[in-house]
């Protein structure tokens, strides 16, 4: 079933997507430690990381290195498209930015009438944004 959804809802499910990734990656301590890091060192809120891909791969490099940083890129990435139901291509060059940038453009171009625009609509199957992880939900 589809519902129109506003961007900040998206960036509701960017964020989803990298926490349950994060904390059944790493693990709820590591995930918080890499959100305290965003903060400390980056003035970046959990609220406002969708709007800052760049930075969280910036800690991730410095914490992992440039493979493992690719590696959870790609995985918050398979996450993001099957929580939308879409068909991921992983590709190495794309880096977490680029997979988000390309689904809000596919999402934008799905929602908006023939000859209307209306940037700040998505069209979003079965999303809550307004969703948590939980522990059980991460794998932790």
């Amino acid at each position: 079933m589809s519902r129109r959804c506003t961007l900040k809802n998206f960036d509701g499910l960017v964020f989803r997507c990298i926490d349950e990734t994060l904390a059944g990656v790493m693990g709820l301590v590591a995930r918080d430690t890499i959100y305290l890091d965003l903060l400390t060192n980056f003035s970046i809120t959990r609220d406002d990381l969708p709007r800052h891909l760049d930075s969280l791969m910036a800690v991730f490099e410095s914490r992992f290195g440039q493979s493992p940083t690719k590696a959870l890129s790609r995985a918050i990435a398979r996450r993001l498209y099957s929580e939308l139901q879409m068909e991921f291509a992983s590709s190495r060059e794309l880096d977490l930015s680029e997979y988000v940038s390309e689904v809000r453009a596919i999402l934008l171009d799905k929602s908006a009438p023939v000859g209307h625009t209306e940037p700040d609509q998505i069209n979003l199957r079965h999303v809550d944004a307004n969703a948590t992880a939980t522990e059980e939900d991460a794998g932790a």
